[in-house]
């Protein structure tokens, strides 16, 4: 993690590591979130993994999203290290047609919020804190893009297969992400979006300007994500437990 990549925490990365090989040798089932993370653990400690993805159950998208009376953008998470918040509220002056709604708390809320003071003074950009799920989906709903930015600060980001990224697919929203190997995959497999090419605002301004105003990539976009909506839930990927729990019993 990035608060764990650093040199000033050797001693904690190593304990952790420790921790983490006299668990998962002695493991008869083992489960992770992701395609690559179980390979990188397979290849350290020659375990297989198996992969059961955080998915929502599956609920009805509804008929005419996109509600509000400007383009709006949504993250949902933490405000911590290397979620690309500081990127986005600095692309956000760069399209003023727009709005940023940021769902979530976390230990660089302050320094995010003085880094958007401007934009929050326009209202252009609003911090909602946290958000209990109904209400978080209906919100999301309404917006026109959902992002998930993450850096490269250490493998656990560099292999993320975030939940929000289906949270956003299942609020029937297209998706911009960082270009990282699972969301990539993610939004390449299904064609639900976007991904960003460069980590510059102007770059990231210019994709969330063709996301909110192309409307034949919109079109296609809603089309697949209204396909992907029914095979990404919690309905479908908790077969996976119930088969690897049986033979556990």
């Amino acid at each position: 993690m990035p608060e764990l990549v650093d040199g000033k925490h050797r001693f904690a990365r190593w304990t952790w590591k420790l921790v983490e090989n006299a668990c998962i040798s002695g493991c008869d089932l083992a489960l992770t979130v992701s395609e690559s993370i179980a390979l990188e653990y397979e290849k350290r400690y020659g375990k297989t993994f198996i992969v059961l993805r955080n998915l929502p159950y599956s609920r009805a998208i509804p008929a005419v999203p996109n509600k509000h009376k400007r383009p709006l953008i949504i993250y949902q998470g933490a405000i911590n290290l290397g979620r690309g918040l500081e990127l986005l509220c600095e692309s956000m002056k760069l399209i003023p047609e727009a709005d940023l709604w940021i769902a979530g708390t976390g230990d660089l809320e302050r320094s995010i919020k003085e880094l958007a003071a401007p934009l929050i003074a326009k209202g252009q950009v609003r911090f909602l804190g946290r958000v209990v799920p109904d209400v978080l989906y209906t919100i999301t709903t309404e917006a026109m893009v959902g992002v998930s930015l993450e850096e490269d600060l250490g493998l656990s980001y560099r292999y993320a297969l975030p939940n929000k990224l289906f949270d956003y697919i299942a609020a029937g929203i297209p998706v911009l992400v960082s270009n990282l190997p699972e969301m990539k995959k993610m939004v390449d497999d299904y064609g639900v979006g976007l991904v960003l090419s460069e980590r510059t605002p102007q770059s990231l301004a210019n994709a969330l300007r063709t996301m909110i105003t192309n409307e034949a990539l919109r079109t296609q976009w809603l089309k697949n994500i209204g396909q992907a909506a029914l095979k990404l839930t919690w309905n479908l990927e908790q077969e996976k437990l119930f088969r690897v729990w049986k033979k556990v019993d």
